[in-house]
């Protein structure tokens, strides 16, 4: 049987430490008979903004991990603000280290959020599957997955704080909630919280049953044949970073020392597939016009038919800047 977690470092950025989930986590498995009586330590390194790569470079999580001080080190990378490719690199490097001190590496796979929409919940989903499956099989905890079950059956659910980025306290205690049963295979259902905390009973019982039933579809998709040749056979798709809003408006300088795509397709393809270099990759708009007239013959689609056009040039999730770039195109071509 596997050991369970009693030593535990959460490595994150502010995903992490609003409302101090690792606090939140460490609360559940002390309430809990199947985890007591050992007492269990979490504790954290954290960074405001820093994804993976930042964490690696500028904290000491390195130190702490290499200490051999932990037994479980949880990751959680903030996928919106980096690319995938450098997630995976990231993740890499660090469960190398961690397998070196003995512990285990487990990712958290935290939401998408609008600031930065280039990437949705089945992207994120995907980039954690593809470096699970690299790393051996790794433990996710598909925290967005529960969130995304929590908007389905109850739709004014406030998980977000007001930056619509950060978690609400009720973000966290369900995302404590996920983390918990995953590390420890119990059920939070029923596990009495804090006198301090402010939700009420039914939004804890609400977000009790969703973690857990997040968790056992969760295994059960894992269990199954199909999920098992996702995570072991299908080729990683090739990563696709975010676009650079300065190129679109034509204002970028950096050319290929970007960080960003300067593309709106993988690859570089223009609108009808036709791969072109670099230089003579032209604005969005110049894109968009080609998709308006359908390859010129000047026959505009309606929104439904763009759909497919805009989804191959990676921009479908990105709906109220497409709407706008649409109208004004629509104007112009008359």
């Amino acid at each position: 049987m596997e050991k369970l977690p009693r030593r535990l470092l959460f490595v994150g950025d502010s995903l992490t430490y609003y409302n101090d989930l690792d606090c939140q986590v460490q609360s559940l498995a002390g309430a809990t008979d199947a985890v007591s009586p050992l007492a269990v330590v979490v504790e954290r390194e954290v960074k405001g903004g820093a994804p993976l790569s930042k964490l690696w470079k500028k904290t000491e999580a390195r130190k702490r991990i290499s200490s051999g001080s932990y037994d479980t080190v949880v990751l959680q990378e903030d996928l919106p603000e980096t690319t995938v490719a450098d997630f995976h690199d990231y993740a890499a490097r660090f469960h190398q280290l961690i397998d070196a001190s003995g512990a285990k590496t487990v990712l958290l796979m935290t939401w998408p959020y609008d600031r930065l929409g280039w990437i949705t919940t089945e992207g994120i989903l995907d980039a954690h599957k593809q470096i699970s499956r690299k790393l051996g099989g790794v433990t996710i905890i598909p925290a967005a997955l529960a969130w995304q079950r929590a908007f389905e059956e109850m739709p004014g659910i406030k998980l977000y704080a007001k930056d619509m980025e950060h978690p609400s306290y009720e973000g966290t205690y369900l995302t404590a909630c996920v983390t918990f049963a995953m590390l420890w295979g119990v059920s939070p259902v029923g596990t009495k919280c804090s006198a301090d905390q402010p939700l009420s009973s039914e939004d804890v019982a609400f977000l009790q049953a969703v973690a857990w039933d997040t968790v056992v579809a969760w295994r059960e998709s894992l269990n199954s044949s199909a999920s098992h040749e996702e995570l072991v056979d299908v080729p990683e798709a090739t990563p696709k970073p975010a676009v650079c809003k300065m190129w679109l408006k034509g204002k970028c300088k950096k050319d290929d020392k970007c960080s960003y795509a300067h593309c709106t397709a993988p690859g570089g393809s223009d609108a009808l597939g036709e791969p072109r270099p670099i230089e003579e990759r032209g604005p969005v708009v110049n894109k968009l016009y080609s998709v308006l007239t359908c390859g010129g013959n000047n026959s505009l689609l309606g929104d439904a038919q763009l759909k497919p056009f805009l989804e191959f040039l990676g921009f479908a999730g990105d709906e109220l800047f497409w709407k706008e770039e649409l109208r004004t195109l629509r104007s112009e071509i008359g």
